[in-house]
């Protein structure tokens, strides 16, 4: 692609083997009139001045003629994009007569030549690379400045030519990388476009390098042109075809017989793929566009251009996700995958249009477990949505609350939840269903942050909404269920999921929904002790549910309370095994160590550990959980000094019971520190 350094390697070629030729010619052959005047100045320096009077194109097959009799040379032609303007002009190779070539186009096995790509840089060599040029020595203790350097690379996708544009910019403006980065965000547009004015190899800026590839594929192919500018809004890892050709309706009308036809989207992507402008991988199905490229694109656009090209990738995003989630859930996930890049990047349109795609995608999110993404969705919900005292704000603000909750953010979730819950009170009357479970949830992040007596003043204001509420509503279900088991009314708990399930069954649903009722309904039987029915229940939810993935939260609760059920029945083999499948998952599910769910996955593998008498495992992993539970919850958390109660058992299995008489007087420290 442009800026990723061929003409610089060619460079360094032809200067480390300039002793190995006793000719080095070079040709800048972006088009045949450039590849003609090449050989016509090779012409002059080699003296044939026979040649001078002949056409261009004779003069040129002379040259290549007499290099193919000449014995040791080297001829460059750089920028060669076009290789249909070099047929007939390669001169013979042979030992020590070799021809390099630079070229944007993958499609070149035309060429009798082989083929080299180039690749980005890694992150030593490109902070390297910003240090250098940029005369600022980065010392291996300056941590900070350490880190500013490779967030400014990680920024420029390690790309070269944005390296040594932006070192040349701290060099000549900001002066350091934190200005730099200041200057970056405040206007991205204008760093892409500057020029430096000191030496420079490069003439033209990073925007004008991509800028002009775009500009001959929009003479070439319009259509191509168009398709790429819509591209430049999707993930930049790659965008699946068939997510493009689900969401063909949404495309403008001059676009849509493109998508519909494999061949001519085969040929605006080769046209497209000429320039390097994007990487059309076949084997997966993907094309993916360098991030940089995007922004350059993007900037260009007018005002108008990109306000209707978001509402058309609206259009895209909502008809690819209805279509993908009439099918199988990977399928689905993968399609909202697609969406969440689009829906982040196109704030700026600020429409009820753009509200409705991402709460219908938050929903699905909020369902499936993926809480980074639907933190960063709803979090540009809010700022679209704009006033604070909007009820459709505060309803996504309630959703960012129990989004934090459920990552381990509890800071964030209680200082949330305490403004939403507020402000429910101030506009809404007392006995609202949403008030209701805005307290519930407040509770359960107080309870979460071992702040028992301030869940409890919350919780002691649930009662009064018992009557009042329907039970044949999903989410006021799940209220209900939660405050009495808030209560300890377990009884009425199941009540409530029993006839909530008695009806669902005669919809004849198979949603995601109806099998958290079910798994809420065996949480609550195993409470009780009916052991059996609550994995009978499990089982069969688990079969059932295989059509969504075993990567949905839910299912992981499942698999958890399955394997403890195991467990507590004395199957320690079977437990162990699943307790394990759902750690793994659940780490690389949640992302951070300090969720609940990868937590209370850890302490059941510890749990299980113990009772199979594999207590070096066990006391392991109980100090791995100890040291999380430390740094985030505090260590008078009744959840920490729970962990400490369980290690300093297991050190008393293991016989280290020096270990476990000091565990034993810090447990009861802190136990009388929680009393207080």
């Amino acid at each position: 692609m442009g800026g990723i350094g061929k003409t610089q390697t060619a460079l360094e070629y032809v200067y480390a083997n300039r002793d190995s030729y006793e000719r080095i010619y070079w040709i800048t052959a972006v088009d045949q009139a450039s590849l003609l005047s090449g050989y016509q100045n090779i012409a002059i320096k080699a003296g044939l001045t026979k040649l001078l009077g002949l056409k261009p194109i004779a003069i040129a097959e002379a040259v290549v003629s007499w290099l193919g009799q000449e014995d040791s040379w080297l001829l460059v032609l750089d920028n060669l994009d076009d290789i249909t303007i070099v047929s007939g002009f390669f001169p013979r190779n042979g030992p020590q007569k070799h021809t390099l070539i630079t070229t944007r186009n993958p499609n070149a096995l035309g060429i009798p030549a082989e083929g080299m790509e180039l690749s980005l840089l890694g992150s030593t060599d490109s902070i390297d690379l910003l240090s250098t040029l940029s005369n600022i020595h980065i010392e291996v203790a300056d941590s900070a400045k350490l880190k500013e350097a490779a967030r400014i690379v990680q920024e420029l996708g390690y790309l070269p030519l944005a390296i040594e544009q932006a070192a040349a910019y701290v060099r000549e403006v900001a002066g350091s990388f934190t200005l730099f980065l200041d200057h970056y965000h405040k206007n991205q547009k204008s760093v892409h476009q500057w020029v430096s004015q000191g030496n420079r190899a490069y003439s033209h800026s990073l925007a004008t390098t991509w800028f002009m590839s775009f500009n001959n594929v929009r003479k070439s192919h319009p259509q191509a042109a168009k398709l790429f500018q819509i591209l430049a809004f999707f993930n930049p890892d790659g965008v699946f075809i068939d997510f493009l050709q689900y969401g063909v309706e949404g495309f403008p009308d001059d676009l849509q017989p493109l998508l519909y036809s494999q061949i001519e989207l085969s040929r605006a992507l080769i046209e497209l793929e000429k320039y390097s402008l994007l990487r059309w991988n076949r084997m997966t199905k993907t094309v993916a566009i360098h991030r940089l490229v995007q922004a350059v694109i993007i900037d260009e656009m007018s005002e108008e251009t990109r306000m209707t090209l978001c509402d058309n990738i609206l259009d895209i995003c909502d008809e690819s996700f209805t279509k993908a989630c009439t099918k199988t859930g990977p399928l689905c996930r993968g399609c909202v995958g697609q969406i969440i890049s689009p829906l982040l990047n196109i704030e700026s349109l600020r429409t009820m249009k753009l509200v409705y795609n991402m709460e219908r995608v938050s929903r699905y999110l909020l369902e499936d477990g993926k809480y980074n993404d639907l933190a960063k969705l709803i979090v540009q919900i809010c700022s679209v949505l704009g006033g604070e005292d909007d009820l459709s704000t505060l309803r996504s603000m309630f959703h960012l609350a129990e989004t934090y909750r459920l990552q381990g953010k509890l800071i964030e979730a209680a200082r949330m939840g305490e403004e939403v819950m507020a402000k429910n009170i101030m506009m809404r009357n007392y006995d609202s269903p949403w008030t209701l479970r805005t307290m519930r949830h407040l509770a359960a992040t107080y309870r979460m942050q071992g702040k028992l007596m301030d869940a409890a003043r919350v919780l002691e204001k649930l009662p009064k909404y018992t009557t009042i509420v329907p039970a044949n509503h999903l989410d006021i279900v799940d209220d209900l269920v939660g405050m009495y088991e808030e209560q300890g009314n377990l009884k009425e708990a199941v009540n409530i999921l029993e006839e909530t399930l008695a009806n669902w069954a005669v919809l004849g649903d198979e949603s995601l929904s109806k099998f958290s009722l079910i798994f809420d309904l065996a949480r609550m039987y195993r409470q009780q002790g009916r052991l059996k029915i609550a994995a009978e229940m499990l089982e069969q939810m688990l079969q059932d549910a295989a059509i969504f993935g075993d990567e949905h939260c839910n299912l992981l609760n499942a698999k958890r309370y399955f394997s403890y059920i195991y467990g507590q029945k004395r199957k320690l083999t079977d437990a162990a095994k699943l307790h394990e499948q759902v750690l793994a998952k659940a780490q690389a599910f949640f992302v951070y160590d300090h969720c609940t769910e990868t937590l209370s996955s850890m302490s059941n593998v510890a749990w299980i550990y113990r009772r199979q008498g594999r207590f070096a495992e066990a006391a392991k992993l109980y100090e791995q959980i100890l040291a999380t539970m430390e740094a985030v919850f505090g260590e008078n958390h009744p959840d920490t000094v729970a962990v400490w109660g369980g290690l300093a058992l297991t050190y008393v299995q293991h016989g280290r019971m020096r270990d476990a008489v000091r565990l034993g007087w810090v447990i009861m420290k802190k136990y009388w520190t929680n009393q207080k």
